[in-house]
């Protein structure tokens, strides 16, 4: 296992709970209109730490990489999650497809 590998894996949930950490943010000043001008300073602060969070994990990622334009060629919708923020949601797809691949009925060599 190399150590983007190993990265990866660390970064995994905590980023998966970032963007549902987002995706709660973005969604609050959009249902409730009339929320607190203090709510939504916290929204925005939230949106920003994860814009953060997501890029400081793609640079460690590509600088982690061996092949570093492959890595880029790669992982264009990361890269697009970090240019247009309203994708980070996005990130929560990988979760799915995981949770699909753990489930315990799954065939062994799918797990």
């Amino acid at each position: 296992m190399t150590r983007l590998d190993r990265w990866e894996q660390r970064a995994e949930v905590p980023l998966s709970v970032a963007a549902l950490v987002f995706l709660a943010a973005y969604a609050v000043p959009i249902a409730a209109p009339d929320v607190s001008e203090s709510t939504r300073a916290v929204c925005e602060t939230v949106l920003t730490a994860t814009w953060i969070a997501f890029a400081v994990d793609y640079a460690i990622r590509l600088k982690l990489a061996e092949a570093r334009r492959a890595f880029i060629r790669h992982n264009l919708s990361d890269l697009a999650v970090i240019a247009l923020p309203i994708l980070r949601p996005l990130r929560l797809l990988r979760l799915v497809a995981l949770i699909g691949v753990l489930k315990p009925g799954a065939p062994r060599s799918a797990r």
